[in-house]
């Protein structure tokens, strides 16, 4: 583990499939005090693991989409990239999978073969995890970059809410895809990429809106700023 961090599985050949730096996962060894806890097994003292800690917060912050704020699950993810939901797009992972949404991991390779190049997808929950992990360091130490942090991706995150007659693409009972609409005032599960018909690349919430974990860890950040707040 520690020649892994900050990253997620590193050490294969770059051509392997498993190989992997920054991971949003990552943000779960935060939520858990990790780095803490590492630095007590083996010997180290406090620096040494606010050290890990801030290089585990930027090994995530590097993977943050600078167009939409939402955060890449990593950095060769296809899970939702560019073009996911169209027609033959949906056709061949179903034949492949069951459908677009199904078990990969028996050939987590095949969809890379599949999927368009293009824009990955942005997650929205990662901004509030990380959201709200900054207020509670704050709250706990009283540093001021865990506030910043905190201040910068509430910001962030508020940006992520659903507006006005927006729209998304879905795939229906049928497996044929179809444009749907998104409700306003939901936080999305991630933000997607799809191209017009002249190649104009739009941005458009997943179908999956809202996502229940995305308003969770919304509403927590909401509620350990409000601590923050109150606390001044």
């Amino acid at each position: 583990m520690l020649r892994d961090l900050p990253f997620e599985s590193p050490h294969y050949s770059r051509r392997d499939p498993r190989y992997r730096e920054g991971d949003a996962a990552l943000f779960y060894l935060l939520e858990l005090n990790y780095p803490q806890f590492l630095a007590s097994r083996t010997g180290k003292d406090d620096r040494w693991a606010k050290e890990l800690e801030k290089s585990i917060v930027s090994s995530i912050l590097n993977l943050q989409d600078r167009r939409t704020g939402g955060v890449y699950r990593y950095a060769r993810d296809t899970y939702q990239r560019e073009g996911y939901f169209s027609n033959l797009t949906v056709a061949k992972l179903t034949e492949m999978y069951g459908g677009p949404s199904a078990d990969a991991s028996t050939n987590f390779t095949g969809r890379e073969r599949i999927l368009p190049k293009g824009r990955k997808a942005s997650w929205t929950h990662f901004v509030w995890q990380l959201c709200w992990w900054g207020a509670r360091q704050y709250i706990t130490t009283g540093e001021t970059r865990y506030r910043a942090l905190h201040e910068r991706l509430f910001k962030t995150g508020l940006s992520l809410v659903t507006g006005q007659r927006e729209r998304s693409l879905d795939v229906g009972s049928d497996g044929v895809s179809r444009v749907v609409r998104i409700p306003p005032w939901r936080m999305p599960e991630c933000y997607i990429a799809e191209r017009s018909p002249r190649g104009r690349e739009m941005i458009i919430p997943s179908p999956h809106t809202p996502l229940n974990w995305a308003t969770a860890e919304m509403l927590h950040a909401f509620t350990l700023r409000r601590e923050l707040l109150l606390g001044e």
